[in-house]
């Protein structure tokens, strides 16, 4: 069903609107929509609409993304309008669709809208970041110490293999398995009576 808005001193965000629910971490919300005039109603010079998405509980929220578009002088012409926005890994607030027209004084601005689309799209988060600096290794007691600090995000898990082999097929050895945290790690492992032992690093 259309909607039709009419316009006097109207801001970007003075329209109909609808809260759509929570807005989600990691995701890219898409708002379609066809702005244009009805085939009975002719806009004349002040025909226009906007779309936008907002961050709130109402019309009041704080915009995000809005696209403004001049009507066709035309009567029964729609064309399609997109407002995009990619949310990062924390979120509050829901998202709020609004359809507005935006006036001036002494005129009379009005719009018509059509087949509102929104979509939502998950994104990958960000990879996970090598530990900013590793420490020269240490042999102590039979053991060889693995050192670093950094690393982010939290809760990324690393991985720590070794092989006494490097001539194919290699076969790795999970030696631990750990978290990073941001801070400094320490990871310490039997070298026994190998007399050469290879290690690798490895994050997701």
């Amino acid at each position: 069903m259309y909607i039709n808005n009419d316009g006097g001193l109207g801001g970007v965000t003075d329209g109909v609107f609808q809260d759509v629910g929570a807005l989600l971490a990691n995701t890219t919300y898409t708002l379609t929509v066809a702005v244009g005039s009805r085939a009975d109603w002719t806009p004349g010079p002040n025909g226009q609409g906007t779309i936008s998405l907002l961050n709130g509980i109402d019309q009041t929220g704080t915009q995000l993304a809005s696209t403004t578009s001049s009507v066709a002088s035309q009567t029964g012409t729609f064309t399609d309008y997109t407002a995009i926005f990619t949310t990062s890994g924390a979120v509050t607030g829901d998202l709020i669709v609004d359809l507005s027209v935006v006036g001036t004084p002494g005129s009379f601005t009005q719009g018509n809208f059509d087949n509102v689309r929104l979509t939502k799209t998950s994104v990958a988060a960000a990879p996970p970041t090598l530990p900013t600096t590793f420490a020269r290794p240490i042999v102590s007691g039979g053991n060889l110490i693995l050192t670093g600090s950094g690393g982010t995000p939290a809760s990324a898990q690393y991985i720590w293999l070794s092989t006494t082999n490097l001539s194919a097929p290699i076969i790795w050895t999970t030696n631990f398995t750990g978290t990073l945290s941001g801070s400094a790690f320490s990871n310490s492992f039997a070298i026994g009576t190998n007399r050469a032992s290879f290690f690798r690093f490895v994050m997701p």
